[in-house]
């Protein structure tokens, strides 16, 4: 699919910057497969955020930051939706855990557009792409420094037992990295159930290099993840181009074709 997005991207030649993003992207992630010293690793991660710079100037595709901090331009995007909204996540709770607040900003908009009839569709990855995605791609390097991250992330951990974990014996000081990782899993299950029983939804049995929110077909707000030094970034643009609104429409597409629906026994 990384192939399929890069050969999508290269078509639109008025903005070679971005094609220079995508293929320093390619170029990291080819870097990580073989292995490179983590030196280069970060100094490859400072050329990427010199390339997203770079973009700022083009006319209808604008780099706008990093996650989480470009939720909120998600949320307003949705907000301008007037027929129709497609989200294409990993997860149907985007940024359930690693931005709370924002996400119920997110998560209230994507309800209003339902009680208002505008068209939701929602293409997620299926169970085992999504714990296999956490496990040993999201949080790879918790695993073996679980106590440590748990300190640090005390705040975030503390406010995800809170609002999202039912089981009352789960508690902060007992909380296990696989324990986590389950309850992970049955807050994005309870969150297609609160709020997409009613849209059209699929699962693909796939991982997604892209992620995208695209409404009335006409402006799309796109996420590339990137995984370096054991962690993941995410990089988000939005766009009102024409041919790249396409292109996105062809990978949704796609991602039916392979997918399952989303029956009413959900995810």
């Amino acid at each position: 699919m990384l192939a399929q997005i890069m050969q999508l991207v290269v078509n639109f030649a008025p903005y070679v910057t971005l094609v220079a993003l995508i293929l320093a992207l390619w170029t990291l992630k080819t870097a990580r497969r073989q292995e490179r010293v983590s030196r280069r690793q970060a100094a490859d991660a400072s050329e990427h955020t010199e390339e997203l710079k770079k973009i700022r100037g083009s006319l209808s595709t604008k780099y706008i930051d990093k996650f989480p901090d470009f939720i909120p331009k998600i949320t307003e995007l949705i907000k301008r939706a007037e027929s129709s909204i497609v989200i294409v996540a990993s997860v149907p709770g985007y940024g359930i855990f690693s931005a709370p607040v924002v996400w119920e900003d997110y998560r209230a908009e994507i309800v209003k557009k339902k009680l208002s009839n505008v068209q939701v569709t929602l293409i997620c990855t299926n169970r085992g792409k999504r714990e296999e995605f956490r496990e040993k791609r999201q949080f790879a390097q918790v695993k073996d420094t679980w106590d440590s991250w748990k300190q640090k992330h005390s705040e975030l951990l503390e406010g995800f037992i809170t609002h999202h974990v039912r089981d009352e014996t789960v508690r902060m000081d007992n909380i296990t990295f696989p324990i986590f990782l389950e309850e992970l899993e049955n807050a994005q299950r309870r969150v297609f159930e609160d709020v997409f029983t009613t849209v059209d939804g699929f699962q693909i049995p796939e991982h997604m290099d892209l992620y995208f929110w695209m409404r009335d077909r006409r402006e799309a707000f796109f996420s590339i993840p990137v995984f370096t030094e054991g962690k993941e970034m995410e990089y988000g643009f939005i766009t009102e181009d024409e041919r790249l609104i396409s292109a996105l429409e062809g990978i949704c597409e796609h991602y039916k074709r392979i997918g399952e629906p989303i029956g009413v026994g959900g995810l």
